[in-house]
């Protein structure tokens, strides 16, 4: 069985690093076979800004064509300027509000807070927590026919990178529980993949 998960470091010309889990859709099975977890039902998700039509969160935000940005530190608070050039900022946090999430979507409790996590992955994102790992976001994935509907807008982006869904690890300490726990599950090492990325904001 070919492996459809790795991890993935992004190094950032500010000298920053964010590593993620990284799965295209036969990988997400293949998570919950090591992991020993079933896939959480679909019929038990609340539905995402996508099935309900309604488009990406990133519109209601910000208007289209202006640029945004966090400001280090703070990762629930938005940044743009605005048509008349003024700085404005909203509240991303996904959970004081859950509908912006794009897929459709369980509650999952993390510390004191419910997050809305992708129903594909939540009991993986849930045991990998039980399994001490810290994580800062995570997304499914899309599937072909999502994928079909969004690439015209978004060209830069490869049907690829799109697919593929990716759990992000807090630090280089989470990054080595998830080698160690794969390395106990398969026998083997994760393949990790080093990427460049422009300066974070």
């Amino acid at each position: 069985m070919k492996i459809d998960f790795f991890i993935q470091q992004c190094h950032y010309k500010n000298d920053s690093d964010m590593w993620s889990l990284v799965f295209g859709r036969s990988g997400i099975t293949q998570l919950h076979q090591l992991l020993g977890v079933e896939m959480a039902s679909h019929e038990d998700a609340i539905q995402g800004r996508r099935s309900k039509g309604d488009g990406s969160h990133m519109d209601l935000l910000v208007p289209e064509g202006l640029e945004w940005w966090y400001v280090e530190g703070d990762d629930d608070t938005m940044h743009y300027i605005d048509e008349d050039g003024v700085e404005q900022t909203c509240d991303t946090s996904y959970s004081r509000n859950p509908s912006y999430n794009n897929n459709d979507y369980i509650m999952l409790k993390i510390g004191d807070e419910e997050f809305p996590i992708d129903w594909m992955i939540v009991n993986v994102l849930e045991e990998l927590l039980k399994r001490g790992v810290t994580t800062l976001g995570s997304d499914q994935g899309m599937s072909a026919a999502e994928i079909e509907a969004v690439e015209e807008k978004w060209k830069y982006v490869t049907d690829e990178e799109m697919e593929r869904g990716y759990i992000v690890l807090a630090s280089e300490s989470d990054v080595n529980k998830i080698y160690n726990i794969f390395k106990e599950l398969t026998g083997g090492e994760l393949y990790t993949r080093v990427m460049e990325r422009k300066k974070r904001p």
